[in-house]
């Protein structure tokens, strides 16, 4: 969770929808989508092809099993 929160005050931005709280954070040396569910973090990226749109939805996916 401390981690999330050093995320947070990156540039980038929130995401409504996945877990407790999403962020998707665009400057760090791990650019992507992550969320909170329950306590737990999650971090999901992917390839420079992929759409920004996909992340979120296999994020929901992931957190609606935790």
């Amino acid at each position: 969770a401390q981690y999330f929160q050093t995320v947070k005050i990156n540039k980038g931005h929130p995401v409504t929808g996945v877990g407790d709280e999403a962020y998707w954070g665009t400057v760090s040396f791990l650019p992507g989508l992550y969320f909170l569910k329950g306590g737990t973090m999650a971090y999901l990226s992917s390839s420079v092809d992929a759409s920004e749109d996909s992340i979120p939805q296999l994020a929901k996916l992931l957190a609606s099993r935790t």
